[in-house]
């Protein structure tokens, strides 16, 4: 099949499931009574910002469709709660795949954290995660940009689990193209000495699990510095003014639960992604970025920068620690100065905002934000061209 006949097929699909969305699923006046979504021109101008950044090092380009179109409408609760886009909840992966066949597979879903999602957004309110939501009013309902970005997943053996946490059974079952995450003794007995001495990995539990902080580090650095790169390329299409960045623990809540341990690794991950996101910042050149927010929920400080400021040439970005800072509550003197931006913390194999009804950090993001109709291709047809495609 020629690659015209593909996309025309995809168009075909989206009407569909566009007329089904909108039957099923008016959130916005539903939630917070905000009144009417987005003006016609509003909706055109914030699609015209989709973009796809990936990292070339681990995908193709021809590859990123797939990636983007070929996963659930929802998926939570370690793959045990998935709905697919003819609206049917399965309990299982296996029961989505035969409802929905040509999902991603598992080393797929792995290598995806390699891109993220870009656009503008309107928010039209602020809270909703184990907080009170307060709509907005209309002079103070604001643009803004998000980046959709996700980070590994520990809740199954067979995703990022399979890359950084290791067991007697299963210690050589990274994939080829993280071979440079760092070595993984042949040994199991080498990495329980290692965990022992401190260096490149941790116990976790009972020790039967074996958590590689040094890979961890390594692709975190990664993937931060795709996550910048995308919010630092999106700055000028709001602006000249700076670009301010708030960014969550992403990948430090549910997706840190370690399949098989019984426990969760976020406040072991929270210090070495503020590592990751320093040496990122350290590393690379983000010219448009004036300030990175650090959003800690950890209640002691896991997630804070350790300066306040990082040079690099003559790039200088302010790092802000901002406890239990709401990733959409901006002070009014930032909205004033700043173009303003948020690290989503998303996942691969759904939908742009997935699960509704503030159940998570990016559910609040999709229900108080347009990025569940700017970032999903079911709503925007710019998901499905590649020019909006960028290699980092």
């Amino acid at each position: 099949m020629s690659t015209a006949s593909l996309i025309e097929l995809q168009r075909q699909l989206i009407n569909k499931l566009k007329a089904i969305r909108l039957a099923a699923e008016p959130y916005h006046n539903e939630l917070w009574q905000v009144g009417p979504q987005e003006s016609v021109e509003d909706a055109k101008r914030l699609n015209q910002t989709f973009r796809v950044f990936y990292l070339q090092r681990y995908i193709e380009r021809s590859e990123i469709r797939k990636l983007v179109t070929h996963v659930p409408y929802i998926c939570t609760a370690g793959d045990s709660f998935i709905q697919t886009q003819d609206l049917k909840i399965q309990s299982s992966l296996e029961a989505a795949r035969k409802s929905f066949p040509g999902l991603i597979d598992s080393e797929e879903r792995r290598l995806s954290r390699s891109k993220c999602i870009a656009s503008g957004a309107k928010c039209y309110a602020i809270g909703g995660y184990k907080s009170k939501v307060k709509p907005l009013g209309k002079t103070d309902i604001f643009d803004c940009i998000v980046i959709s970005g996700a980070g590994p997943q520990f809740e199954a053996p067979y995703l990022d689990y399979a890359d950084f946490i290791f067991t007697k059974r299963s210690h050589t079952s990274r994939l080829p193209k993280y071979a440079h995450f760092g070595d993984v003794p042949e040994k199991w007995e080498d990495i329980v000495k290692a965990a022992e001495e401190g260096s490149n990995f941790i116990k976790t539990g009972s020790g039967k699990h074996m958590f590689h902080k040094t890979g961890y580090l390594t692709s975190m650095t990664e993937c931060m510095h795709l996550w910048l790169s995308a919010f630092n390329q999106t700055i000028r299409q709001f602006g000249m003014r700076k670009g301010y960045f708030k960014i969550s623990a992403i990948g430090c809540g549910f997706f840190s639960d370690v399949a098989g341990a019984g426990v969760n690794i976020g406040t072991t991950l929270m210090p070495i992604l503020v590592k990751a996101t320093e040496a990122a910042l350290r590393a690379n050149s983000y010219p448009a970025i004036g300030c990175v927010e650090f959003c800690d929920f950890s209640g002691d400080g896991s997630f804070a920068p350790t300066t306040g400021c990082i040079k690099n040439g003559e790039q200088e970005i302010r790092l802000i620690h901002g406890p239990r800072s709401d990733v959409l509550d901006f002070p009014k003197e930032v909205v004033k100065d700043y173009v303003l931006g948020l690290l989503d913390p998303s996942d691969c194999f759904a939908c742009v905002g997935n699960e509704t009804r503030y159940l998570s950090v990016e559910s609040m993001i999709g229900d108080n934000t347009t990025i569940r109709s700017t970032q999903c291709y079911i709503w925007n047809e710019q998901a499905l061209d590649e020019d909006k495609y960028i290699p980092v």
